[in-house]
């Protein structure tokens, strides 16, 4: 009828049901913060790693990676190159931030006196705030250059709606199709070049920040699923045991 209150076996079910869900949408809740932790733990060895590589002695330019392996275990480590910039290969890769501007990322490939290619990810340019698409002028010296840098993997991509346009500026680069475009031999590896006395005229900013070193964010996140975890069990536990119930219900317990 209308208006009477459950029997005790029906509470009892219901309390089992709703007991079921919040332990499993806690366990769920847990198990994102545990992943939140494991990541941490991933950016905490990555950090360790990258720090420990940087006090290396330089690399020699024939010692840089040729396969994807030997690629992985190169990250960060400190390079010297001696070539000739190929400016009629560079490229500008837009959509890029620096010391919270926007603009391009200049990229360029660098002949070694060996003959081989290195792609050099050499500084970034601000970009026109009313004409984006506007190339920089960038200085590009003749002749022999000598640089420093440090050893990266290709340029982050960024999301993009169509084919990449292939063109002095674009938004991604990809090693693969960049070979083929260019018809040139090109390493697993990237140089990110570091500023120097050398290169302080050329007018781009070489403020390179570590992207996704840092562990913090994810601890944060940790904290906010163990809490949502623990909540869903306080709430079901408050709602089920201690709140209190309307007095039909208690006289009928």
């Amino acid at each position: 009828m209308p208006g009477t209150p459950p029997s005790r076996g029906a509470r009892l079910r219901a309390r089992i049901a709703w007991g079921v869900v919040a332990l499993l949408a806690s366990a769920f809740l847990a198990r994102l913060g545990l992943w939140q932790l494991s990541r941490a733990h991933e950016k905490t060895s990555l950090a360790e790693r990258i720090a420990e590589r940087s006090t290396l002695p330089p690399l020699a330019a024939d010692a840089l990676a040729r396969d994807e392996a030997a690629a992985a275990a190169q990250w960060e480590r400190k390079v010297e190159l001696t070539g000739r910039w190929m400016p009629e290969r560079g490229v500008l890769l837009m959509n890029r931030t620096m010391d919270e501007y926007t603009g391009f990322l200049v990229v360029t490939p660098l002949r070694l006196a060996d003959g081989r290619i290195v792609v050099v990810q050499r500084g970034f340019a601000a970009g026109d705030p009313a004409n984006p698409l506007k190339p920089p002028v960038v200085r590009t010296l003749d002749g022999e250059v000598r640089l420093a840098g440090h050893v990266a993997p290709w340029p982050s991509h960024r999301i993009e709606l169509g084919q990449s346009p292939q063109g002095p500026i674009r938004q991604n680069l990809e090693r693969g199709a960049f070979a083929a475009e260019t018809g040139l031999a090109l390493p697993p590896v990237t140089v990110v070049e570091d500023a120097t006395p050398g290169n302080a005229g050329d007018g781009l900013l070489r403020h390179w920040v570590q992207q996704g070193t840092s562990p913090l964010t994810n601890y944060g996140y940790a904290v906010q699923w163990f809490a949502m975890s623990a909540t869903v069990l306080v709430l079901y536990l408050w709602l089920q045991f201690f709140r209190r119930r309307p007095a039909t219900l208690e006289a009928d317990a």
